[in-house]
């Protein structure tokens, strides 16, 4: 097509749709070079209407055909864009020519067609200019903090300045037009992803003033606009009216530097990440790892960020051994510290959880014995602060603490603090099995916390006097007595002197513990094979004694972790005998941890003082012999003279172990599998005859409640 009448003599039609394609709209030179692609496409129409006035009828719509020639077209579509009032007054002229007003409509729709695609290129062009290098440059400047990483950028539609986060968009006349949609700067600078459940969490940036704030939260409150809202308690630019635009700017950020955000993996918790020791040990915010393992960082959940910051150091490793050298002559001080080394071990054994009692008068030390154990691993307060806690705390609390410690001891002071009875008992209970309550959630089923590792408590009363579970109390070492020896002068002065000490120096023993097992990954079988034949040698010490053989388990993991801190790790070694104190002690209150047999004790007790109750021991009318039946009734028979059976009915049996806080189901079942209940093969019953009747009672040999009730 010659241009020449379009005043562009020596320009092809083809070099005008390249300028115009290729050039800024937004400068004087891409509006230019527009203007002449209209003007060309304005002059086809002139052109095409002075053919159709000399064209025979038979020629008119080729010659309107011919304005669907690609560059003609693409010039057309630049004119409609560039005036279409001109544009349409050359189309009405082409329609009045007869015979061409299909051809017509059908050639201006095609031009209509073109415009909009070229408009749709136009935009995006101008999107792409406005989020491209200049932009990643601006936002690298605006971000002067060590803690952003460089090279992140606006995506499309959006930008960062100085004075907040704005929404951008080109207008219908190809102007920039921003709403401000946060007044100060607001953006994602790193994600996080949990290496045990996969739950990814965003690292957000803000700047308020000259204060940069950086907060970690879970991904799916970056993406809703109902807990976003939550940041502004920490001063970040949110609030209700622009939560929903935010989400929306942090999903297209997210997605535009995808691959320029670091991502780090996180975990929730303390102690061993996996079974295999893979990814190390947490000990505070300290990853303890080998050469290999990857990068892991603590990310607590809400509320528990206090509870990692006292596991941490202070003073020196001589300053802990001196601070140390006054529980070196004392057991139960030595014991508690075992107890602390343990629980990272269980693990490395494959060992079960266990709890440690020190139990006795006040005053005498029991809270010291924590602050040994506690020394350990980090601060050994009681205080705010500190990694010794109290009872006096809400069982959902214990839970959640002993789930984010996982394979560190949990420290609890002073049972009597706790505000009910049945907190003891069940935290015991759960804590013996390693896995909190089954809980819901607004959105389903919440995880259950599940740990490893040992408990350590103190009181007057011993813990298992707040439960009556037979398992529980199984997993109980239970030690009586002052852990600093007989109230005195000294000895108190003893206890201050350690305190001190001990709160100036403390949690390099808990690294060094952690190191060498994660050092020593490889020799995590010949552990346990030495675990193995220690735990072997003291079940065979306990006997018959059913109760100490389980309670054998928890003392010989003391014993290797002893070993190790003594002959490993540059422990001093005690002055004492804490294991031999600590086997003395399963051996002198294993009958306590006994369920069935104290309470088949207690029940021929009450059957001894309550025989008037009983048909064979029952009392008669002086009269005429007649028996008196009891006016509580008959609880069962015991015919007199020696080894007769006690038979007692079941409701009374029962009756008697509720009384007595014992589980009846579980005591009854013991009782049978033991022999002790007379039983047949379908039921725990025998038909008894008394007072004329026949009724079905728990039938117990009376020599075996005489043997079971000896002194021992």
């Amino acid at each position: 097509m010659d241009i020449n009448d379009a005043g562009l003599a020596g320009t092809s039609i083809e070099q005008l749709i390249r300028a115009a394609d290729i050039s800024n709209p937004m400068t004087v030179e891409g509006q230019a070079a527009v203007a002449d692609l209209a003007k060309v496409g304005l002059e086809a129409l002139s052109n095409c209407a002075d053919t159709l006035k000399d064209a025979e009828p038979g020629g008119r719509p080729a010659a309107i055909v011919a304005l669907l020639d690609e560059d003609v077209l693409h010039a057309l579509a630049t004119a409609w864009r560039h005036s279409p009032s001109r544009v349409l007054a050359g189309f009405a002229a082409l329609s009045n020519v007869p015979g061409s007003k299909s051809t017509v409509t059908e050639v201006m729709r095609q031009v209509k067609r073109v415009a909009a695609e070229q408009e749709r290129q136009l935009r995006e062009r101008l999107r792409r200019s406005m989020s491209g290098p200049s932009a990643v440059v601006n936002l690298s400047k605006l971000l002067e903090h060590e803690d952003i990483p460089p090279g992140l950028s606006c995506p499309t539609g959006w930008s960062i300045d100085r004075e907040g986060v704005w929404s951008t968009k080109v207008s219908e006349e190809g102007v920039e037009e921003r709403t401000k949609v946060a007044p100060s700067p607001f953006l994602i600078v790193g994600r996080r992803w949990d290496i045990h459940d996969g739950e990814t969490q965003l690292k957000l940036a803000w700047k308020r003033g000259e204060r940069w704030t950086f907060r970690t939260v879970a991904r799916s409150d970056a993406m809703d606009s109902r807990p976003l809202v939550a940041l502004s308690k920490w001063d970040a630019p949110i609030n209700s009216r622009n939560a929903a635009m935010m989400v929306q700017f942090m999903s297209d950020f997210e997605a535009e530097n995808l691959a320029r955000l670091p991502t780090d993996e996180t975990t929730t918790y303390m102690g061993w990440q996996s079974e295999s020791g893979r990814h190390g040990f947490m000990l505070g915010d300290d990853q303890i790892s080998g050469d290999d393992d990857p990068v892991v960082h603590l990310v607590p959940d809400d509320g528990l960020r206090q509870v990692a910051d006292g596991w941490s150091t202070a003073g020196t490793w001589d300053g802990w051994v001196s601070a140390m050298a006054p529980a070196m002559s004392r057991p139960m001080l030595m014991v508690s510290l075992y107890a602390a080394a343990a629980s990272p071990l269980l693990q490395v054994l494959d060992a079960p959880n266990f709890i440690v009692d020190f139990s006795g008068e006040t005053s005498r030390g029991k809270t010291t014995a924590l602050r040994v154990a506690a020394s350990m691993y980090g601060k050994p307060d009681e205080r705010a602060g500190g990694i010794i806690y109290s009872w006096d705390a809400t069982r959902v609390w214990i839970e959640q603490a002993a789930g984010f410690l996982h394979s560190l001891p949990l420290m609890l002071d002073d049972t009597k603090r706790a505000r009910y009875k049945s907190v003891v008992s069940q935290t015991m209970y759960d804590y013996a099995f390693g896995q909190g309550r089954g809980r819901g959630s607004p959105t389903g089923i919440r995880t259950q916390v599940s740990w490893r590792s040992v408990l350590l408590t103190t009181g007057e009363a011993p813990a298992t006097s707040f439960s009556e579970d037979a398992g529980t109390r199984a997993r109980v070492l239970t030690l009586r007595g002052s852990p600093l020896g007989e109230q005195s002068t000294a000895n108190a002065r003893i206890a201050m002197t350690l305190k001190a000490g001990l709160s100036e120096n403390y949690g390099h023993l808990g690294l060094k513990m952690s190191q060498y097992l994660v050092e020593n990954r490889s020799r995590w079988a010949q552990l346990r094979s030495r675990y193995r034949k220690v735990r072997d040698a003291y079940v065979t010490s306990a006997g018959n004694d059913g109760v100490a053989a389980r309670l054998a388990v928890y003392v010989a993991v003391m014993d290797v972790a002893a070993s190790i801190l003594h002959k490993q790790l540059g422990v001093p070694a005690p002055t004492c005998a804490p294991l031999e104190f600590v086997w003395a002690s399963v051996l002198g209150g294993s009958r306590d941890a006994d369920r069935p047999k104290a309470a088949i004790q207690d029940l021929y007790g009450w059957a001894v003082a309550n025989q008037l109750r009983l048909w064979g021991r029952h009392e008669t009318d002086a009269r005429d012999g007649t028996p008196r039946v009891p006016s509580s009734g008959w609880a069962g028979s015991w015919p007199s003279g020696d080894q007769q059976p006690l038979a007692l009915l079941p409701q009374v049996v029962r009756r008697l172990l509720t009384e007595w806080n014992y589980d009846h189901a579980g005591i009854i079942e013991s009782w049978a599998r033991r022999g002790w209940l007379s039983c047949t093969k379908t039921t725990m019953t025998r038909p008894v005859r008394i007072d004329g009747g026949r009724s079905r009672c728990m039938v117990f040999d009376s020599g075996i409640l005489e043997a079971l009730n000896e002194d021992e």
